[in-house]
């Protein structure tokens, strides 16, 4: 994952929209070096984000920039994505669609819940119409479940199994599951069962924080339970999006991909 510099417009931004561009490419360029799977763009340092129905088009226009500098510069072999934050769905479709990325990461794509920018309601229908109204059928679109830094009380009789029933159901091309936070891992045991689709050159990743707290490996088991149940029920791809590590990933090779961000910086770069 690449996570470009503050966006203009946000509270702490800078003031330099190059600066932006050639800290993207920069990374971007060690990824391709690396030999990494695939690029996810996201607009993760834009703190404290905001809901989709308040993001400005100053957002929009700049991860068009950014993404399109990106993807000339990864080759086409290699999947490049979009997520905006937060729950930028529609937005993040028209970003892939103009940049000419391959898929976007998408929250709040099935049933609700309360975030900590605030309550977020499910997406789908209205996102994949207008994927549609775009002509971007060809943009994947891959969607948290029971996503991170969110409270699901609301939904607390809707086991992560049904979730991901029902995003597969409303048209998902596949789902991500997480820890509690960023860098917090997922239950590689929610993967067992699941049927490992086509997704084949990709590996997409996400950011991860390594654990250093007593309840590390409880978070852990938990997890890897939650995996083996949800990969029964669901025949698209499942992506694990936080908290994989060198040290823990091959708890995921069930798993069709990883997102894999933090883990791959040094004090932040």
């Amino acid at each position: 994952m690449r996570e470009p510099p503050l966006f203009t417009g946000t509270p702490f931004y800078k003031g330099s929209i190059q600066k932006i561009l050639d800290n993207a490419c920069r990374d971007a360029e060690k990824y391709v070096t690396n030999n990494i799977d695939g690029v996810l763009i996201e607009n993760m340092n834009d703190v404290p984000y905001v809901q989709a129905k308040h993001l400005g088009p100053e957002t929009t226009a700049v991860m068009s920039l950014v993404c399109g500098e990106v993807r000339r510069l990864v080759p086409s072999s290699i999947p490049c994505g979009v997520q905006v934050l937060a729950g930028g769905n529609k937005e993040a479709v028209a970003v892939a669609h103009a940049s000419g990325l391959q898929f976007i990461r998408a929250e709040g794509y099935v049933f609700s819940h309360v975030a900590d920018e605030g309550f977020t309601d499910s997406s789908a229908g209205e996102l994949l119409r207008y994927r549609r109204h775009l002509g971007a059928d060809n943009v994947l679109v891959f969607t948290d479940i029971k996503k991170k830094h969110s409270a699901h009380a609301i939904t607390s009789d809707v086991s992560l199994e049904e979730t991901a029933r029902a995003a597969e159901f409303f048209c998902s091309d596949g789902v991500i599951i997480t820890g509690s936070a960023t860098g917090d891992p997922a239950n590689p045991s929610q993967l067992t069962g699941w049927y490992h689709s086509l997704i084949q050159q990709t590996c997409w990743y996400h950011s991860l924080i390594q654990q250093t707290c007593w309840y590390h490996s409880l978070i852990q088991l938990t997890l890897l339970n939650y995996s083996v149940a949800t990969k029964k029920v669901c025949s698209v791809p499942v992506l694990i999006g936080s908290g994989v590590t060198a040290a823990n990933l091959s708890d995921y090779l069930q798993a069709n991909a990883v997102i894999v961000g933090t883990h791959f910086k040094h004090n932040g770069q």
